[in-house]
């Protein structure tokens, strides 16, 4: 009847920039990047999301990049690139690896509900998960990640086009340079 959703239907209702959100996350956490897993769950925050929700859909997704590991093959409800996505995140991690990031996701959404703070669970996930791998983190990645987010554009650049902000930039960057 109508009232039952299979699993495959809840899984098509989601929508794709959740689903690609939720993605991401699982991809920072394989390849063990603490730092832009910590970002993003800033950025869920202020957007408003619904982190038990989130939850969900990364563990959905991780199921999926699991059952690829083992099977090898793709999952019909997904699109063509979503697929791929998850064939690339397969092999970035062993089924071990796979099974615990699940493990620990899966018990720290039972937090979610018991603590004010909602992003703490999938904060103390990613902790989790990503804590061991410090010594494998891929650095050039890091570092362009890093320079990209210490001087975001100037808004609303009616005013002086924008220079103020370069100038602003070398000026504070001054110091540096004057060290090299």
């Amino acid at each position: 009847g109508l009232g039952e959703i299979t699993e495959e239907d809840a899984d098509l209702a989601l929508p794709r920039s959740d689903l690609n959100l939720a993605l991401k996350f699982l991809e920072f956490l394989i390849v063990g990047n603490g730092r832009e897993a910590m970002i993003l769950i800033d950025d869920l925050q202020n957007q408003g999301i619904d982190f038990k929700y989130f939850f969900n859909n990364v563990i959905e997704l991780g199921r999926k990049v699991l059952y690829f590991k083992i099977t090898g093959s793709a999952d019909e409800f997904l699109t063509e690139e979503m697929n791929k996505k998850i064939a690339v995140l397969s092999s970035g991690a062993s089924q071990e690896k796979i099974v615990k990031i699940l493990d620990i996701i899966i018990v720290r959404r039972g937090d979610v509900d018991s603590l004010d703070i909602p992003t703490l669970p999938l904060e103390l996930a990613a902790a989790e998960i990503c804590g061991e791998r410090r010594e494998t983190d891929a650095k050039p990645e890091e570092t362009r990640n890093i320079s990209e987010t210490v001087s975001p554009p100037a808004r609303g650049g009616a005013r002086g086009g924008g220079s103020d902000g370069d100038l602003k930039e070398i000026t504070d960057k001054w110091p540096e340079v004057l060290e090299k």
